[in-house]
C-alpha cells in the first residue's frame, strides 16, 4: 500500500529547510481546494517548529546536565 502524496508531501516539508515555492504548492497530487493546501502547510509549519524546541530543550538539559 503507498502512501498518499499529501503525507509525502509532509514528510519531505518537515525533514529538509528550503524554500516552499508555487510549483510545490500546486504538485501536493491530490486534489484538494485552496484552503485545505493551505491548512495542511500551516500544520506542517506548526509540527516543525514544535519539534525544533523540543530539541532545544532537550540540549539545554544536556548542557546544564539534568
Amino acid at each position: 500500500m503507498s502512501r498518499p502524496k499529501w503525507l509525502t508531501h509532509a514528510a519531505g516539508r518537515c525533514g529538509r529547510a528550503r524554500v516552499f515555492v508555487r510549483q510545490d504548492y500546486n504538485n501536493m497530487g491530490v486534489d484538494l481546494f485552496d484552503r485545505e493546501k493551505v491548512h495542511i502547510n500551516l500544520l506542517i509549519m506548526e509540527a516543525r517548529r514544535q519539534a525544533e524546541l523540543v530539541y532545544f530543550a532537550h540540549a539545554v538539559a544536556r548542557a546544564t546536565g539534568d
